[in-house]
C-alpha cells in the first residue's frame, strides 16, 4: 500500500517455535540478498506477527523518493541468530508515483 510519501506493508512471521525476531532492510534497484544487504529499516521485531493483519499494524517506510524502485527484505531469525534468506521473503519492486 502506498500512502502519500510512505510505503506500508505487512508480513507474517514464521510459525517455527525457535523464531526470535525479524529484521527488515530496504534496497534500491535490486532485491536484498541477506539481512545486511541494504538500508536497515527495522533492527529487530521481537513481537510475533506485530506487522501482520493479525497484529493490525502496518510497517511504514517514510523515507521514500518518488519514481524509485524499492525492494524490501523481511528476514526472520531463529534462537541461534540464523536468518531465513529465502527469496520468498522479498517484497518488490514497489515504486511511489507522484501525480500532478
Amino acid at each position: 500500500m502506498i500512502l502519500h510519501s510512505a510505503i506500508l506493508f505487512q508480513w507474517k512471521d514464521p510459525v517455527d517455535s525457535d523464531w526470535v525476531f525479524t529484521r527488515v532492510v530496504k534496497k534500491v534497484g535490486t532485491p536484498p540478498l541477506n539481512p545486511y544487504d541494504g538500508e536497515l529499516l527495522y533492527v529487530e521485531s521481537y513481537i510475533k506477527n506485530q506487522y501482520s493483519s493479525d497484529g493490525g499494524i502496518w510497517f511504514r517506510d517514510l523515507g521514500v523518493i518518488p519514481d524509485t524502485n524499492y525492494y524490501y527484505g523481511i528476514f526472520p531469525a531463529d534462537n541461534k541468530g540464523t536468518y531465513n534468506t529465502s527469496s520468498q521473503n522479498i517484497i518488490g519492486p514497489i515504486k511511489l508515483v507522484q501525480y500532478p
